[in-house]
């Protein structure tokens, strides 16, 4: 499995829709040779949690001890075969390379666990239908996968207040000691209606032609920890939804000891404000 080259992500800064903006393609019948400077790397605690929430999408199980995790060090992306990307997923020995700073981008990461649990390419049901917005899908993987058809051009055109919105956050008692303070904030968006609608987008800001899709807001109520915002994009001023389609977003993030508010959205529609705390034992 490949992963091209994504631009850096920073807090409070708007986020690709899939955060990806290159292209992801899977490996062919026989796979490259393994690159002659990869490492062998001990996986990140956090890379448990993300098997599971790969597991909870798909529904399938694995052995996560299975995996045979390798590194570039030093490196932004990785060449195989002329191509440069991000990470490569081996059906052989089931292997995953990632280049070295890609190591803790979650969506990226599940990308090549999602591959090593489905022992295959970039199926629409895995990739797309069950795991949309948990594992990246852009490029050559939308492509293969193929996009779901949009909403028929005279569909009912609805506001962000009429889908039900909603945030969830794993684990729910994250803590430096087990988790290394990494948290996953799952934004979720559904038509409840029986037919396809499309939903009224407001941009970002006048002048703008960026639309925010799904994206939170966090504040440090108390502790030495961190406050902001991040959000998705898309270009448009609309957004389809099949009939009783839901969609989502997983956000990574690594939190400092302290106690939280999180407050999940959906372009305009926000959800309830949570309190949480990171816990440093």
């Amino acid at each position: 499995m490949r992963i091209a080259p994504d631009p850096p992500i920073f807090a409070s800064e708007a986020l690709l829709s899939l955060l990806i903006a290159g292209v992801l393609s899977c490996g062919g019948i026989i796979d490259p040779a393994l690159p002659a400077d990869a490492v062998t790397m001990q996986p990140p605690r956090v890379y448990a949690m993300w098997w599971q929430l790969t597991e909870a999408c798909s529904g399938l199980t694995g052995d996560f001890a299975s995996v045979r995790w390798y590194e570039l060090p030093s490196a932004s992306q990785i060449v195989l075969d002329g191509t440069a990307l991000q990470g490569y997923w081996w059906s052989d020995e089931n292997r995953i390379v990632l280049a070295s700073s890609k190591i803790l981008k979650g969506q990226l990461v599940r990308h090549e666990m999602l591959h090593a649990l489905t022992r295959a390419g970039h199926s629409h049901e895995y990739f797309m239908d069950k795991c949309g917005g948990v594992v990246a899908c852009e490029g050559d993987c939308l492509r293969e996968a193929g996009d779901t058809p949009p909403p028929p051009i005279d569909a009912p055109m609805i506001d962000p207040s009429d889908l039900s919105v909603e945030t969830k956050m794993e684990p729910p008692d994250a803590s430096i000691s087990t988790d290394s303070g990494w948290v996953a904030i799952t934004i979720s968006a559904r038509n409840s209606r029986r037919v396809p609608v499309w939903v009224r987008m407001t941009y970002v800001a006048p002048g703008d032609p960026a639309s925010a899709t799904f994206g939170y807001v966090l504040r440090c109520i108390s502790g030495g920890c961190w406050s902001g915002d991040e959000y998705s994009f898309v270009w448009a001023d609309k957004v389809g939804f099949a009939a009783g389609q839901s969609r989502r977003h997983v956000f990574d993030r690594r939190l400092e000891p302290g106690t939280y508010s999180l407050r999940g959205f959906f372009n305009v529609d926000t959800t309830t404000t949570t309190t949480f705390q990171i816990l440093a034992q």
